[in-house]
């Protein structure tokens, strides 16, 4: 869903095609030496495609992969399917209108030469002419929902968060979308007593108790290497990129609630105390009503980044 101003809580991926299944904006914190606002979320948010640091940092990027993008680019997809059609014969037809024969004022079928029949239509060529409208589409909507462009992250043991400059403009606030203002983590963060998260794919602020982890995790998270397009069919691409969270690195969070603490689309939360305060940011989902965080001070000092002075403000 199409929010302004940004906030906790809310859809938010990359703009390219790997991007597809989302995730969620975590709050906004500041960087150290420009002063800039920026957003953070977790890195297999902001950057699914996924190659091994040095070839990431030494390679250009496609801007698809850095633009920021909200809502999502799934729910972009779903939107432009719902505005051109799902029908993708009849788009296929309000694409190429018969010729009208003014001898009898009927419609002649569609001729690449005069003298001959055009071959006939096949649905191969229907479809790539829906996945062609579709990505206009959507590729014309990104333009007007990016709000960021992707800065600075990592995906390696014990470590899932990134920041994204927001673009000149764009409006946003600490404040979660029920209402709650996130503050300046404290000076120790901990995990002790009650907490609580936002997710978007969950939508409303769900209650745990957190504790040091005893035990190593490891998380399967899902990748792709295909640069070349908004959406398409997902191919071999696809792959796994296991990463370790060893023990007493992250934090374990169990839901005091029904159901799973936290599900997909929720990754990149903001994980806050009791107090409102900002303590970790959520990554991985577990089992049941289990999830893991990484603590924020671990986070603020790898991405050179701190709490904003301001609840708000437009950058």
């Amino acid at each position: 869903m199409f929010w302004r101003p940004i906030a906790p809580g809310i859809s938010i991926s990359q703009a390219g095609f790997g991007a597809a299944t989302g995730g969620t904006l975590g709050c906004f914190v500041e960087d150290k030496e420009t002063k800039k606002i920026m957003l953070l979320s977790n890195m297999h948010v902001l950057q699914f495609f996924q190659s091994p640091p040095s070839f990431f940092y030494a390679t250009p990027r496609p801007q698809s992969q850095l633009d920021i993008v909200q809502p999502c680019a799934i729910e972009l997809k779903e939107f432009a399917e719902q505005s051109i059609g799902r029908d993708k014969k009849a788009v296929w037809l309000k694409g190429h209108p018969p010729p009208k024969n003014p001898s009898y004022g009927t419609f002649s079928p569609p001729t690449t030469d005069p003298q001959k029949p055009s071959e006939p239509i096949t649905q191969t060529d229907i479809d790539k002419f829906y996945l062609k409208t579709l990505n206009e589409f959507v590729a014309s909507a990104i333009e007007k929902c990016t709000v960021a462009k992707f800065e600075r992250g990592f995906l390696e043991t014990n470590f899932d968060a990134a920041v994204a400059t927001l673009k000149p403009g764009v409006q946003w606030t600490n404040a979660t979308l029920d209402g709650t203002q996130i503050l300046a983590p404290p000076p120790v963060p901990t995990p002790g007593g009650p907490v609580w998260k936002y997710g978007d794919a969950s939508g409303i602020k769900k209650w745990g108790i957190g504790m040091v982890s005893q035990d190593k995790v490891k998380v399967p998270f899902k990748t792709f290497n295909n640069d070349s397009m908004l959406f398409g069919p997902i191919d071999p691409a696809s792959k796994q990129l296991p990463v370790e969270f060893n023990a007493g690195q992250v934090w374990k969070i169990t839901g005091t609630g029904g159901g799973t603490f936290q599900i997909q689309g929720d990754s990149g939360s903001a994980l806050c105390d009791q107090h409102n305060r900002l303590i970790g940011l959520m990554s991985a989902g577990g089992v049941g009503p289990t999830a893991y965080a990484i603590p924020i001070d671990v986070i603020f000092s790898k991405l050179n980044v701190s709490f904003p002075g301001v609840p708000s403000g437009t950058a």
